[in-house]
This record gives structure tokens, C-alpha cells and sequence, in this order.
């Protein structure tokens, strides 16, 4: 099954995550992300600012959190499940992960 994946990021990033597949590249940061939440069913969402932009995530779907610890009043408010996950990067990981996408291979 293919997944939907839309993305903000800056200008400077915009070439590469669409070269990684994404369907939907937002480099206005002007405009509300919130828009394209509503406009699309997510199943999850993957959250690397925290913040502000955190708790605006929270329309549906699961969020995942580089950065914030699951907020149990904002998930009751939205009926959202949240979760955080951290990752400990270092060459041996990301050489595997590099070997993994290579062949296509799942995790």
C-alpha cells in the first residue's frame, strides 16, 4: 500500500524531498499546514519542530514526536493517540539504513 506523504520544509530542501518521493512539497511558511490536514485524511503525522507546530498537528491520525512527550490533555481534546520517538544516529545505524533503502528492503 503507497502512502501520501506531504511535507513543509525550506526552499533549500524542496528538490531533495521530492526526489525522495513526497507528493505534496509546502515551502510557504505562510501558509497554515493545517489546510493540507484538513484536506486530506492522515494517518499519521510526523512531527520535527514541536512547539506550536506540535499541538497544531493534532487533527486526526497518530502523531509522532522527534521532540515532545505525548500530552495526554491535547490528545483527550482531539481524540488523537501521540507518541514520541527518538533515535540515537551514528554511522553503523545510518549505514544500515543507507543498505536497507538501497535494496528496498523493510526494516
Amino acid at each position: 500500500m503507497a502512502a501520501y506523504v506531504a511535507t513543509t520544509v525550506s526552499i533549500d530542501d524542496k528538490r531533495f524531498v521530492e526526489m525522495l518521493g513526497a507528493d505534496e512539497v509546502v515551502v510557504d511558511f505562510r501558509t497554515d499546514f493545517r489546510d493540507f490536514l484538513y484536506d486530506y485524511d492522515y494517518d499519521a503525522i510526523f512531527d520535527t519542530i514541536g512547539g506550536e507546530t506540535y499541538a497544531k498537528s493534532f487533527q486526526g491520525g497518530i502523531i509522532v514526536s522527534m521532540l515532545v512527550q505525548p500530552n495526554a490533555g491535547i490528545m483527550e481534546r482531539h481524540g488523537t493517540k501521540a507518541i514520541s520517538q527518538s533515535t540515537q544516529v551514528n554511522s553503523d545505524r545510518l549505514t544500515k539504513l543507507t543498505q536497507c533503502a538501497d535494496q528496498n528492503k523493510q526494516i
